[in-house]
């Protein structure tokens, strides 16, 4: 089995063999120069990434590899280690231990770098489904201590843990939390409160139509005009 430092050391070497200057200087601009990148495009990267994601022998050490990948300055890295996570915390097989340990390790990556990028897919593919997998986790714990931290990523992730839980969610708590960040100006609650009303609508858009009709007197045009385009 590899370690996770020597996973992380391939995966690094094949990265820098692709590095293409011009596309990294497009994918900066992009994302408003707040990162550098190798330039390597996405299926390219899930190319040179396979061999590490096959490798990974369970979630703990998904987690390993992906906090060595997180210190690296190159974004493409990050996007890994997010869909290393994602693959491992997905997979039925592999045993979820210690999910609380497991969810703070998500949260302190949402804490750190924090863009939509990696934020989007940390919370409802990493966070969301350690706790829906989890015999001692309760989303609604969970969600109502994150929608009132002080970091608006956190407020966000908080807002997405369900976005994939179709029938599964909690329709109550998805309302209760967009509502509880309803009187932010922040863009991306705002917009996160609306990607998870649409999401949701999609499932039940009778609920979503009701409940923003109900409270358009406090819901940002965004997050109606978001949230409803389905309902």
């Amino acid at each position: 089995m590899l370690d996770a430092s020597t996973l992380t050391r391939d995966l690094l070497k094949a990265f820098r063999l692709n590095e293409n200057v011009d596309k990294a200087e497009g994918m900066r601009a992009y994302m408003r120069n707040q990162f550098v990148y190798f330039g390597i495009p996405g299926p390219l990267r899930n190319e040179l990434q396979r061999d590490l994601i096959a490798n990974v022998s369970d979630i703990h050490q998904a987690f390993d590899v992906a906090e060595m990948l997180w210190e690296q300055e190159q974004r493409e890295c990050q996007y890994t280690a997010c869909d290393v996570l994602a693959h491992m915390a997905r997979r039925k097989t592999v045993p979820l231990f210690d999910p609380e340990n497991l969810l703070w390790r998500t949260q302190q990556l949402i804490r750190s770098k924090s863009w939509w990028d990696t934020v989007d897919a940390l919370a409802p593919n990493v966070a969301g489904v350690i706790v829906k997998r989890s015999d001692v986790l309760d989303v609604e714990t969970v969600a109502r201590e994150w929608i009132v931290d002080r970091d608006f990523w956190i407020q966000r992730s908080a807002l997405l843990l369900q976005l994939k839980y179709k029938a599964d969610a909690n329709a109550d708590l998805l309302f209760e939390l967009v509502l509880a960040v309803a009187h932010s100006n922040e863009f991306f609650l705002r917009k996160g409160a609306g990607w998870v009303l649409r999401e949701y609508s999609k499932t039940n858009p009778t609920a979503v139509r009701a409940f923003v009709d109900q409270n358009q007197h406090v819901l940002s045009s965004l997050t109606i005009r978001e949230g409803t385009k389905y309902c």
